[in-house]
């Protein structure tokens, strides 16, 4: 039976097969304002439902106990249609298996009978509150999923503006992401490349990105500059705060680069480091200086600015630097695992708890990113790390493995032996054990050639090696410190030696 009364909160579908009480529902709910539709059986309002839509109510109120089927077959059936639609179940008394699993099935609420009106009405109250905000948030939801999907065609075809200049992966968390990437292209010689990181991982998070990334698309056509987006998003992001309208940051990094003059300018708000990877492939900060999210304080840093007539540069949101955390390697050489082309990444990636944003772009000569050396490894010890070179080891072996995961493993072998006595001699001779010392780590990768170089580096004043001297000692005494020179010599295919000693680099080819 379909009630007409006007619908001023909404519908109810009512299911008891004892008709008096579906009398007394109806009448109850009237009272309360709420148009209703009054079946008899769990069949009855399965095929009801198959005409008509779950839709069109607001909250369901079914017994227990009916011939042919229970209140729980149809809070499934229901929950299988549409899983926002609260369901309240009628029992003759708190059979607590019967709870167990209504609850297991997403029952909104039980009621004993008989009925009282007044606790009717409290339940009825907040399963039809209940039933508007989720589907508010299920609509929500879908509004912020389409915008993520247009994020990623929209970034698709600003990928393609710069053509062979810039890689990049993109990969929301969930449903809805806080990571953005815009580029906006200024003219034919410039170009602005934004990327941003909200706090959290719901709807509002989304939203705010969204909006920092049309903002920002508005201000620059309008001539702004990328300070002044920064400075009013942050603004904005304050004063919000202090009103306790949101409790929102948003970390952010620009860069604004004119091809012509082969030169960035960048800034970084809240970013993980950026990295300008040279000519060889290897990497070295941007900037040494830590920044504050935008939303956190007044002030912001300044824009560096670089020539770079070679080489790129790399940078990511923080869900790449917790996913190489939890894989125990250099974030570098997922930036250029995830940026190789025609690759599932699904399982190097199954672990991530965050979004993820990564790019690689050319600012300078016009050459394909791709094909660029490009570095995979770039860590700096301690002087007085030395008692953990074994953890050090088996993180460079982690890297260099997820980076390049096709390495034979006789080659693997002697890159991590090179390696080892390598930061050996850096830390105990070159750093001495001092703790305000230190050695570096790099390693990159040039596609086309297959070449992987490694450099170990240390800040100690170096020595002029006399290698036939220590192959002759090698040779004799037996000394472990001899013979891992010697290998370091001899295994790879050059070795190369500079700074009195302090640097040594040596190439394999994979």
């Amino acid at each position: 039976m379909v009630s007409l009364t006007p619908v001023a909160h909404g519908r109810i579908l009512i299911v008891d097969d004892d008709r008096s009480q579906l009398m007394v529902l109806e009448a109850h709910l009237r009272n309360l304002g709420y148009a209703t539709t009054a079946l008899h059986s769990v069949h009855e309002a399965s095929a009801w439902l198959k005409s008509s839509s779950t839709l069109e109510y607001v909250c369901v109120v079914t017994d227990y106990w009916m011939p042919g089927g229970t209140g729980l077959d149809l809070l499934r059936i229901l929950r299988a249609e549409d899983p926002t639609l609260a369901v309240i179940i009628l029992t003759m008394c708190g059979d607590k298996d019967l709870i167990a699993g209504a609850l297991r099935d997403g029952v909104h609420g039980f009621m004993e009978k008989p009925i009282v009106p007044r606790v009717l009405a409290d339940h009825v109250t907040r399963a039809v509150a209940s039933t508007r905000q989720q589907r508010e948030l299920r609509e929500a939801t879908q509004i912020a999923q389409e915008v993520g999907r247009n994020q990623l065609k929209l970034l698709r075809h600003q990928i393609a503006k710069l053509g062979r200049r810039l890689q990049a992966h993109y990969q929301p968390f969930g449903a809805v992401s806080g990571d953005f990437l815009s580029i906006f292209p200024m003219d034919e010689q410039n170009f602005v490349m934004i990327a941003s990181d909200t706090s959290g991982h719901d709807m509002k998070s989304a939203y705010q990105s969204s909006y920092f990334h049309g903002l920002a698309r508005g201000m620059l056509q309008c001539g702004g500059t990328i300070e002044e987006v920064f400075r009013h998003t942050n603004r904005m992001l304050l004063e919000s705060v202090n009103a306790d309208e949101i409790d929102i940051s948003l970390a952010a990094i620009a860069f604004q680069a004119n091809l012509e003059t082969m030169s960035i300018r960048c800034l970084n708000t809240g970013f993980p480091q950026p990295y300008l990877i040279d000519g060889e492939g290897m990497a070295s900060p941007l900037s040494e200086e830590p920044s504050n999210p935008l939303g956190w304080f007044p002030d912001l840093p300044h824009a560096s600015q670089q020539t770079q007539p070679v080489g790129h540069i790399a940078f990511w949101s923080d869900g790449l630097d917790d996913l190489a955390d939890r894989l125990q390697l250099d974030p570098l050489s997922l930036v250029f695992r995830l940026c190789q082309p025609g690759e599932d990444k699904s399982k190097l990636t199954m672990h991530a708890a965050d979004d993820i944003v990564v790019v690689r772009a050319s600012f300078g000569i016009e050459q394909s990113v791709a094909d660029q050396p490009f570095a995979i490894l770039a860590q700096t010890y301690r002087g007085d790390q030395l008692p953990e070179i074994n953890e050090h080891q088996t993180f460079i072996e982690n890297s260099v493995l997820t980076a390049l995961p096709g390495v034979p493993e006789d080659k693997l072998s002697e890159i991590l032996v090179c390696l080892r006595e390598s930061l050996i001699n850096a830390l105990k001779h070159g750093c001495k054990g001092a703790p305000d010392e230190w050695a570096r780590v790099q390693a990159s990768y040039h596609p086309s050639t297959g070449c992987l170089r490694l450099r170990v580096s240390d800040s100690g004043p170096g020595h002029d090696f006399d290698h036939k001297r220590h192959e002759e000692a090698a040779a004799d005494e037996l000394l472990t410190e001899h013979r891992g020179l010697v290998m370091i010599n001899n295994l790879p295919a050059q070795t190369y030696f500079s700074g009195n000693g302090s640097i040594v680099t040596m190439d394999f080819f994979i």
